[in-house]
């Protein structure tokens, strides 16, 4: 009897045949007899035929790890590949189990495709949720486990491309087992064929799994076997590697290279995939996408729906010039509105509103209109409304030509059913189209308020960026939404480090627009902007400066200004050379910093910027909005008081409300008073209601940063001016009626002729009983009385007093 080592020596001695003939149970094969005697022997055997290798790739790397596969495997292997369900495959390994790497790939294959659901690919899901719930599948996929690290590429790019067909990755088995395949396949990066490399992109990046190692990896790989992909590869690897996020710039050109020329061999799917791709990667390619367009354009009857939806969402996210391809997609998409889903309905409204190509194709509009209104009112239909569809539907019509105006309704009554199931981005979408087609019917209204209330509650989930956008659309609403506001501005503080720099500055920007105080926001966001001042843009910063400045005491606006002088002098000096970058100043950005110097004092350690700015200004060739020449003027004004020059850079207008009566004086150079008397340097200004800022500290209203300001320059100019309600102001300059002509007759029942004398004006409204000159001002006539009244004169008027109050503070602002 031998030993146990001694039979393992013995064993270990054998020639291979016999070894794999003991193994498997079977009597050695007769092409390796010559081996077993050449062995036996020692002879050389020159005179038999040489044996013949496999050509093929599988047998190759079969014969590389462990000789020949045996004829079990092969018949197994044959079994698994003629199954035809789910249900075959997993009984069959339940009877025979799995004997290699290739009966593992096959057995994972079959279970793919047949997990497909019905022939329209219906109830795949369901499907392959319980081929992953049943034990068998569990042991198969256990067993592949453990021994992925010896399995073949080939073997390994099939794996990963079933697994990922299966949808597994749920359970801890499942994650388990994608650890081990990655790590395998990170191992055999460099042994995949060009196709094998796709897949395993393709699973990792639909699987939500795979390493930086991995895609990279394989990303070398996919550039330098390029030219070997197809048309369908190509589409595939662009999408794969968009999705998972591992994107390289030098892979997309090279992989656009090779599609532009072949974009006529791709399908519906290819062309749709690969415009995709390429926006999630935000890679641009040019020539592709104009292959792509014409290709599409011309094939637009054979596009699906799908298909459809997504090529108008590709080019009018990246803005791509292609109108034969925009007019062939509305033209299929109207002719075909019935079959596209209420996911494609909105992403078409949207592609052409934001590639400015609604109004060109109103009657595509008015199909999806009157499509959503009667799917809405179809109970059965209207459960395909997901919250986003319906946001992205309101906010892509509401600036769309042709649209029902019973949409909205629709839209808004549907949206009220499901609010609690709406993103914060999709709340502030449909407040922002509420804002723009308007509040006129009840169901807008309950929206409208709704909203305000949901968010509110929502608090803290709301993030920055939804604190931002739902602030941007409701801080110039009437009513005012308070509890909306107090919960922002409570969660923002709470979590002020984590907003984004550029959000902040929007919170604060739209407290300052609804002219609102609140010291615990201000001070926690003073303190982030200091912490974080190298990293914040500058138009950011520009914003957060003029709110500061308007709303905040004079203290915090220096103190913030002064933190972010640098990032403000490099928007600047960026706007100053025409750098058209993408956080650089605007025009807007530089009037409102103008006006936040003006608050804060135009100190020497400020005289930089102001030269700097002063330069911007003067270079700038964009025309002014009304609202930044008042600005500037303002500016103006305070640094010419100060002595320091400050080019003219125009003249504000008049106030809207006194632009009808044509009265309004100059009383210095960018100092401009409704109606006023220059002789006496006296007269009134329009009160607006955001002219006075609520502080929510000690709840009282005082003043804005600029209204102090001009009424400090004024005062200083010897000027007594009073701020009046509009209907205050139109009751003392009414300009006169026009003059009702009274036809008289004759005796023989004609006409007269035209009498002048007989058109007498009636006397004005307001006066005291004498009609005033038509064409001159008369200050006497403007003396206001206590509460408004005329006929009482003004009070003395002390420099060294505080500023008479104004008439509008008896009345409580819209934000209060």
């Amino acid at each position: 009897m031998f030993a146990a080592e001694d039979e393992e020596d013995l064993f270990a001695a054998l020639p291979s045949a016999l070894r794999e003939a003991l193994e498997f149970g079977s009597a050695p094969v007769e092409r390796d007899r010559e081996s077993l005697d050449k062995s036996s022997t020692g002879s050389d055997r020159s005179d038999s035929p040489p044996r013949v290798k496999n050509k093929t790739r599988r047998g190759r790397r079969s014969a590389e790890r462990r000789g020949a596969p045996p004829r079990a495997a092969v018949e197994l292997n044959r079994r698994y590949a003629a199954c035809t369900n789910a249900e075959e495959v997993l009984r069959i390994y339940a009877e025979k189990g799995v004997r290699n790497d290739v009966n593992v790939a096959t057995a994972f294959t079959r279970l793919a495709r047949g997990a497909g659901g019905d022939s329209r690919g219906r109830g795949q899901r369901d499907a392959c949720r319980r081929v992953r719930q049943d034990p068998r599948f569990k042991g198969l996929l256990e067993e592949a486990c453990m021994s992925f690290p010896e399995y073949g590429p080939q073997a390994l790019a099939n794996c990963a491309h079933s697994l990922a067909r299966l949808g597994c990755g749920g359970d801890a088995q499942e994650r388990r087992a994608w650890r081990c395949l990655v790590e395998s396949a990170e191992a055999s990066c460099t042994k995949f064929s060009a196709r094998e490399g796709v897949n395993v992109a393709w699973a990792c990046a639909t699987a939500r799994t795979g390493s930086a190692t991995l895609f990279d990896a394989l990303a070398v790989e996919c550039e330098r076997k390029a030219p070997r992909l197809n048309a369908q590869e190509l589409s595939i690897a662009a999408w794969a590697f968009a999705t998972a996020g591992r994107a390289t710039e030098r892979l997309f050109r090279v992989l656009a290279a090779e599609a532009a020329p072949r974009v006529g061999t791709f399908n519906e799917q290819n062309l749709s995939n690969t415009a995709y791709a390429y926006v999630l990667a935000g890679v641009r390619a040019p020539e592709l996408f104009d292959a792509v367009a014409r290709e599409a354009a011309a094939r637009a009857e054979e596009l699906s729906a799908q298909a459809l939806a997504n090529l108008a969402w590709a080019f009018a996210t990246t803005r791509h010039p292609a109108p034969g391809l925009y007019v062939a997609l509305a033209d299929q998409a109207e002719r075909r509105v019935q079959a596209l889903g209420a996911q494609n309905l909105a992403s078409l409204a949207w592609a052409f509103c934001a590639a400015r190509r609604a109004r060109s194709h109103p009657r595509l509009y008015s199909a999806i209109g009157r499509e959503v209104c009667a799917r809405l009112r179809n109970p059965g239909a209207r459960r395909h409304f997901a919250p986003q569809a319906v946001a992205t539907l309101f906010l892509a019509c509401s600036a769309a030509p042709g649209v029902p105006y019973e949409l909205f309704d629709a839209l808004s009554a549907h949206a009220l059913r499901r609010l609690d199931e709406f993103n914060v981005q999709d709340l502030a979408n449909c407040a922002g189209a509420l804002n723009a087609v308007g509040r006129d019917t009840a169901s807008r209204a309950l929206l409208w308020s709704s909203i305000a209330q949901e968010a509110a509650r929502r608090g803290g989930r709301l993030g920055g960026l939804g604190s931002a956008a739902l602030l941007s659309v409701y801080c110039r609403s009437q009513p005012f939404e308070r509890e909306l506001f107090l919960a922002v501005a409570r969660e923002s503080a709470l979590q002020i480090s984590a907003v984004a720099p550029r959000h902040l500055a929007t919170i604060v920007w739209c407290h300052a627009r609804a002219s609102r105080y609140d010291p615990q926001l201000f001070g926690a966001a003073l303190g982030e902007f200091s912490r974080t001042s190298s990293v914040v843009p500058a138009d950011a910063a520009c914003r957060a400066c003029w709110a500061f400045a308007r709303v905040a005491p004079v203290n915090e606006a220096s103190a913030l200004v002064d933190a972010l002088a640098p990032r403000l002098l490099a928007g600047v000096g960026a706007a100053l050379r025409n750098q058209q970058q993408q956080y650089s100043c605007r025009p807007q950005d530089l009037a409102c910093l103008a006006e936040t110097l003006c608050v804060v004092g135009f100190t020497p350690q400020r005289l930089g910027l102001t030269h700097a700015l002063d330069a911007a200004l003067s270079a700038t060739t964009t025309p002014w909005s009304d609202e930044d020449l008042v600005r500037l003027g303002l500016a103006r004004a305070a640094a010419q008081q100060q002595g320091l020059p400050f080019s003219e850079h125009g003249d504000p207008p008049p106030s809207s409300e006194a632009k009808p009566f044509n009265l309004h004086v100059k009383a210095a150079p960018g100092l401009t008073i409704d109606v006023g008397d220059a002789k006496n340097k006296q007269g009134f200004d329009c009160f607006k209601l955001d002219d006075s800022v609520y502080d929510s500290n000690n709840m009282h209203l005082r003043d804005a940063g600029p209204v102090a300001v001009r009424a400090r320059l004024l005062q200083g100019l010897g000027w007594r001016v009073r701020r009046i309600l509009p209907q205050e102001l139109a009751k003392l300059v009414r300009p006169p009626p026009p003059p009702i002509v009274t036809p008289v007759q004759n005796a023989a029942g004609l006409n007269t002729e035209f009498n002048p004398a007989a058109f007498r004006p009636r006397p004005p409204i307001g006066a005291a009983g004498l009609p005033p000159s038509m064409g001159e001002f008369n200050p006497a006539a403007f003396a206001p009385r206590p509460g408004g009244a005329a006929g009482l004169p003004l009070p003395e008027f002390n420099p060294s007093g505080p500023p008479p109050a104004p008439i509008a503070t008896t009345i409580a602002p819209h934000c209060a």
